[in-house]
């Protein structure tokens, strides 16, 4: 075999230029495969190919997207309301097809049927439903489809939480939305009439049935429940199908087997009208518990009690429900303005006594807990227990005007119009109770000896304060 010597340098120059030489084939061939595509296009990526050698793929860059949707609910709600939910689907991203929104039924709640419609386009509502899978639609870029469904609350005790959620659905994609309702909440609420004389308990009416998914149920109520003979009642029977909707052109009949003397029970109607109900009156003329029978040909019934009292005493029944602030703890009223203060956490709401609604609410950086109402200055007192503070508004403005010393964890207050003064006991432990000059609005002086002030009251008319001591068996000091 014959062997040619070259240089060293002539060889690192001939395996260069082979290696060029087959780069270039390698890489035209290659170059070939691809056709016309270009590396620096972004709609394009190599990857690895686990058949073969490298290949080029097109990259998807758009997508949907729902992120901007929301689901809307009430905050609150009682037992038997019919609640409203409101779900806002929003495409932000790119065009897409068949999107399905589901929202299962919560538990402790029942569809109210063909209460589902949706919006979308210019189109008007069109109808959705039932639940679980409410629609299914194509969106195009930045549209929006608005849909809404009702149920109503057929459990709960007090607090719980009803929680229902909505989910979008779309090429593998999802997007869930929640929404939770507090149900029967405790409220903070001021009951009136306030003062009650010669009370006599009225007897609570018999409870209803409970309502299912399957029974019918009827409710009746009474209105008022307690009443002076002589007086008229009115009677309202409910007809509920199974899933919770009125059933109107039902007849029902009113019974009852109690005494009423020349009194009577007058039937208003012989069926269920378009909401389910029929009403009746009822009127007694001695003294005595009624209880009155509704009842339909198939056997579905109700009962209530109403109690009739002797003509001239009291009857007292709830007036009115008006919500105030939290913890609501003292109160006093404003007879002539006709206003009524109520302290809670928050501060002090004021009360139009005549329309029993709020007139404002007065917002205080401490728990506000007693309240004491100056008519002849038109001024509101209010303690502070927790921040050992007392406060006086002025009651045209309910601007706060004046803070006297304090100390203590001052408690209850009131108002003596005799002398102009007002006495704040100063806590359990304290022994004193502090006195101020209304017309100054400074303090004056301290009683001491004490046992244990709470609460406290104010005869006017002997001039003489009453005090309530909490560790000593109820004794009262004046």
């Amino acid at each position: 075999m014959m062997y040619m010597r070259v240089p060293f340098r002539w060889g690192i120059l001939i395996v260069a230029w082979v290696s060029a030489v087959l780069l270039l084939f390698l890489g035209g061939a290659w170059a070939g495969d691809l056709g016309a595509a270009s590396f620096d296009s972004p709609d394009w990526y190599a990857s690895d190919d686990v058949g073969g050698g490298n290949t080029i793929a097109p990259s998807s860059t758009s997508s949907a997207s729902f992120d901007a949707s929301y689901k809307t609910g009430p905050s609150v709600a009682f037992t038997d309301d019919v609640i409203t939910y409101t779900i806002v689907a929003i495409n932000s991203g790119d065009p897409v097809t068949d999107v399905v929104l589901l929202d299962p039924v919560p538990y402790a709640s029942v569809y109210v049927p063909a209460s589902c419609v949706y919006w979308q386009g210019v189109g008007g509502a069109q109808p959705c439903g039932p639940p679980p899978t409410l629609w299914q639609t194509d969106f195009a870029a930045g549209e929006g489809v608005t849909t809404t469904f009702s149920v109503r609350v057929t459990a709960g005790s007090m607090g719980w939480p009803l929680v229902n959620c909505a989910t979008l659905q779309w090429d593998g994609n999802q997007e869930r939305m929640c929404v939770s309702t507090t149900v029967n909440p405790t409220l903070s609420l001021l009951y009136l009439p306030l003062v009650v004389r010669n009370y006599s308990a009225s007897v609570p009416p018999n409870p209803t049935p409970t309502p299912t998914s399957s029974v019918p149920y009827m409710t009746l109520v009474a209105d008022p429940t307690t009443l002076p003979v002589g007086d008229t009642s009115t009677l309202t029977a409910t007809l509920f199908a199974g899933d919770g909707t009125p059933s109107s052109g039902v007849p029902v009949t009113f019974s009852t087997t109690d005494p009423l003397g020349s009194g009577a029970l007058t039937p208003l109607g012989s069926a269920t009208d378009s909401n389910g109900q029929v009403r009746a009156t009822l009127r007694s003329t001695v003294v005595g518990v009624v209880q009155v029978l509704a009842r339909t040909d198939s056997g579905i019934s109700a009962v209530v009690n109403v109690e009739f009292v002797a003509s001239g005493v009291c009857a007292p029944h709830l007036v009115a429900e008006i919500p105030t602030g939290p913890q609501s703890y003292g109160v006093d009223l404003d007879m002539v303005g006709r206003r009524g203060f109520v302290a809670h956490a928050n501060g002090i709401t004021i009360i139009d006594l005549d329309s029993l609604s709020v007139i404002t609410d007065v917002q205080m950086s401490a728990s506000a807990y007693q309240v004491a109402y100056d008519p002849d200055r038109d001024r509101i007192w209010v303690t502070h227990r927790d921040a050992d503070r007392l406060v006086v508004l002025d009651g045209a403005t309910y601007a706060q005007i004046a803070s006297p010393p304090m100390g203590g964890g001052p408690r209850s207050i009131a108002y003596n119009p005799t002398n102009a003064r007002v006495y704040v006991t100063t806590g359990y432990e304290g022994g004193t109770v502090n006195v101020y000059r209304a017309d100054s609005m400074v303090y004056d002086r301290t009683l001491t000896n004490v046992d244990d002030p709470a609460h406290i009251a104010v005869n006017p008319v002997t001039n003489e304060i009453y005090i309530v001591n909490h560790a000593n068996n109820a004794k009262i000091t004046d």
